[in-house]
């Protein structure tokens, strides 16, 4: 059976964890890879810092957007070990043969490779978006073009927080995928009298929340993007709204793609259970040797009949989730009217 390869983010912070007294991977993979990305901004900042009284939305939100170069890594490690952690619940979920469950895993496994393909693929074109817009920059005062030491330093920081954003769709893709595999091979253990309210599923409930709710955290970077994207050319601006919704469409779908194949499984769990009971039903209409045992079932028929599922979410998660699908929308809208009143 296949294992899954965690990235170099994960990687590393296992490995300080291991030979530094640090117990937090987020912190190790922050001091790792977030916080010497994170000085380097912090020096063009501070080189840059007369923005903030000629350019002070831009420089507000280059600010905001600079979070990301440490949160980035800290958000895919613990989804990584969220991820790890559904793993290892969904082996003791898996109901059918060791083969079968073997097969299942491995299915799940079998897109790993794509994971950096997609984060060299978002690096290349968010640098090619800070190339396209280098007369822009220098109009905003962000840099002095090709010959600027800042330009560059800003190729490197667009490169980073490419990689992580490449990773954040690979991991919407591959929640997605897992979930539609678990729905197709039909493997699940289900009850309805389980103590988790979700039939004994709320492992795959947190997984796809942990996705939805990290790569939501992305959009601290709208405000800048809009900033340095929409004074430049057509072929720029167009990528830029392009990024923006699939964005947007990406967090929505991080969520109610999988919820909707969960929810399937368990009506699929529900009927097939319901038929059970139905059959053990009339074998023992005409029967009253064990009048409680048929009681027990008729009452579990029922109890199945009118089986609602629970909602996936309190109010407070809805809130949450609102906020992080409409978060980019908002931005985008927020955006145009200070442009037009500032």
């Amino acid at each position: 059976m296949n294992n899954y390869n965690f990235s170099f983010f994960t990687k590393g912070s296992i490995w300080l964890t291991k030979h530094i007294p640090i117990k937090s991977h987020s912190l190790s993979s922050f001091i790792l890879f977030g916080l010497p990305f994170y000085i380097l901004f912090l020096i063009m900042i501070i080189i840059k810092g007369k923005l903030m009284i000629y350019q002070p939305i831009i420089f507000i939100s280059m600010i905001i957007a600079g979070t990301w170069l440490f949160l980035g890594p800290v958000l895919i490690v613990n989804w990584e070990l969220s991820y790890k952690k559904f793993q290892e619940d969904l082996r003791q979920n898996i109901e059918s043969s060791d083969k079968i469950k073997s097969t299942v895993i491995n299915k799940i496994y079998s897109n790993d490779k794509f994971r950096y393909i997609m984060s060299v693929s978002f690096s290349i074109i968010i640098c090619g978006v800070v190339f396209s817009g280098v007369e822009v920059y220098k109009k905003l005062g962000l840099n002095q073009g090709y010959g600027d030491p800042i330009f560059w330093l800003s190729v490197f920081l667009a490169l980073q927080i490419g990689f992580t954003v490449g990773f954040g769709f690979w991991g919407v893709f591959k929640t997605i995928h897992s979930i539609i595999i678990l729905k197709k091979y039909h493997v699940l253990c289900w009850s309805v009298f389980s103590s988790d309210k979700h039939g004994g599923l709320s492992f795959l409930y947190k997984f796809i929340l942990s996705t939805t709710f990290g790569f939501s955290a992305g959009s601290v970077m709208v405000p800048f993007w809009l900033q340095i994207t929409i004074s430049s050319n057509s072929y720029v601006n167009a990528v830029s709204y392009f990024l923006i919704c699939l964005y947007s469409v990406s967090i929505a779908s991080s969520f109610f793609v999988p919820a909707n194949s969960i929810s399937k499984i368990i009506k699929q769990k529900i009927k097939g259970k319901l038929d059970e009971i139905s059959k053990s039903l009339n074998a023992k209409i005409n029967h009253e040797d064990d009048p409680q045992e048929y009681l027990m079932l008729l009452e579990t028929f029922k109890y199945l009949d009118k089986y609602r599922l629970v909602p996936l979410l309190d109010i407070f998660k809805v809130i949450k989730f609102s906020i992080s699908f409409l978060a980019p929308i908002l931005l985008v809208i927020l955006d145009t009217i200070v442009k037009k009143h500032y």
